[in-house]
């Protein structure tokens, strides 16, 4: 369960956003952590290594927990790292939260232009197909 750890917290924390900004959880957006660490590093290769290092500390902590914490059960331990990894990426969220919001409103500008297109070019068909049933 701990290799699934950051597909898992970070797929939950998107659809949980999306949910309360009343967005499809399947809308595309630039929200994920991948996304987010790309903002702050500015490089693949240092955004890797940090989802590399977070995997390795929760696969760790995972095989870890017999010697650590004895007695906290399975369910403990899921709650107590899926806190445990929001608390992780805390930092990074804080850190790029206005870079996020300036790409968000580049996204609805970029949908408002797509979808005006759209509509005028729905409404030149309807026109010429009225002309031409005229």
């Amino acid at each position: 369960m701990a290799i699934l750890a950051y597909p898992l917290v970070d797929t939950l924390r998107v659809f949980f956003l999306r949910a309360v900004r009343g967005i499809s959880p399947f809308n595309p957006d630039q929200n994920h952590m991948h996304h987010r660490l790309m903002m702050r590093h500015n490089s693949h290769r240092k955004t890797a290594v940090f989802v590399y290092l977070y995997s390795i500390a929760f696969i760790l902590l995972a095989f870890a927990r017999p010697y650590l914490f004895p007695e906290l059960n399975e369910e403990g331990m899921f709650f107590g790292m899926f806190v445990l990894s929001f608390l992780w990426f805390l930092p990074v969220l804080m850190k790029t939260r206005d870079a996020h919001q300036q790409n968000v409103e580049k996204l609805k500008k970029l949908a408002l232009k797509k979808q005006s297109k759209t509509l005028k070019k729905k409404e030149s068909n309807s026109n010429e197909s009225a002309f031409v049933a005229l």
